[in-house]
């Protein structure tokens, strides 16, 4: 007869073939069952980075690579990591077992060229045995910071000349992190012509940019020059920088006895007269406005004045001449003899202040 007898065998999983050897014993039969156990070799990669963004040059981004066997038998090292941007890859040494994993590490200095590419996003694969993983990527963003700002200068600083000219100088940074294509322009409240170079900014550079006025009477008068201005490029505004120029005002008038005649009888007599002539200048760099001429012993020039030749507004180095007659009285004659003291006053209203007179005596005698 024949039976069958159970026997029991252990299964390595690295084996690929197993044998069972049974004896026959004259009456007795052995049947044995085994199964073959298929081999699947398999490598599993995951790849992450250190940190989700970076926003300096020179900050490291540390890549992990973690390579798992995922198949069901033994895989001999070495393994290694290829990626697309990161040229080198460390691995640990050794064998994986199913379901043991190793890590791999690579480092990237951030760089300008990162900066402005906005991220990097880079794929690996890892291999070992024959056997090669999935693609794995990772990406990291940068954390982008577009900033001008804006120096502004003038020189010189103060004026009192018109023609004088005045240079605006306009230093414009790029205080960010990420380079700033150019055109870059500047605007400016006071002057509608601001010139720039061309050209890009790195983080840190800046361009100097310029402009030009030519200083008028109007400038003078207002005693200083305020202007504003603001940068832009690349869609990147600066902030309101401002800067003043200060005028050297000059304020002073100028009376003098221009032809002073009197006309007298022989000998002089109350009623003879003396025709006083005064000429009157602003000698100042300001205009000069409700200019007057003050002499209480002429006929229409008593306080608080009178009028020249219908002129009251004098721009600098202006002048006028302005006359008026003196009709002498008993008291101005002594024993044949004429004494008239006369005072003026020439007086004019500055763009601001008090008023600036000038005094001047004149003494006739005969």
């Amino acid at each position: 007869m024949g039976a069958r007898c159970p026997q029991k065998f252990r299964i390595a999983q690295d084996a690929q073939v197993v044998q069972s050897l049974a004896r026959q014993v004259s009456w007795l039969t052995t049947t044995c069952t085994f199964t073959n156990t298929e081999q699947f070799p398999s490598l599993t990669l995951v790849k992450s980075a250190s940190s989700a963004s970076y926003n300096t040059v020179g900050q490291v981004i540390t890549y992990t690579y973690t390579i798992s066997n995922s198949g069901n038998t033994t895989l001999a090292g070495p393994f290694s990591v290829s990626d697309d941007k990161q040229p080198t890859v460390s691995c640990p040494t050794g064998s994986l077992a199913p379901g043991a994993s190793i890590t791999c590490t690579s480092t990237r200095t951030i760089t300008l060229a990162d900066i402005d590419a906005g991220s990097i996003t880079n794929t690996a694969t890892a291999s070992g045995n024959g056997v090669t993983s999935n693609q794995a990527s990772a990406t990291v963003t940068a954390s982008l910071t577009k900033t001008l700002t804006i120096a502004k200068s003038a020189s010189p600083t103060t004026y009192s000349t018109i023609g004088q000219v005045i240079t605006y100088t306009y230093t414009i940074t790029n205080s960010g992190n990420t380079t700033l294509d150019g055109p870059f322009s500047v605007s400016d409240d006071k002057q509608p012509t601001v010139s720039c170079p061309t050209g890009s900014l790195a983080p840190g550079a800046s361009i100097t940019c310029t402009s030009t006025r030519t200083i008028t009477l109007a400038d003078i008068n207002a005693g200083s020059i305020t202007n504003t201005a603001t940068a832009s490029g690349n869609g990147v505004a600066s902030s309101v920088v401002s800067v003043t120029v200060i005028a050297n005002q000059a304020m002073s008038i100028d009376l003098v006895d221009s032809a002073t005649t009197p006309t007298f009888s022989s000998p002089p007599v109350a009623g003879d007269t003396i025709n006083f002539s005064y000429k009157i200048t602003n000698t100042g760099n300001v205009t000069l406005s409700g200019v007057v001429l003050i002499d209480a012993s002429l006929p229409g020039f008593e306080t608080p004045g009178g009028i020249c030749g219908g002129k009251t507004t004098f721009s600098p180095g202006a002048s006028i001449t302005c006359s008026g007659i003196y009709t002498l009285t008993a008291g101005d004659i002594s024993a044949g003899h004429v004494s008239v003291t006369n005072v003026a006053q020439g007086c004019g209203n500055p763009p601001s202040g008090a008023p600036v007179c000038d005094t001047l005596n004149i003494v006739v005698e005969q």
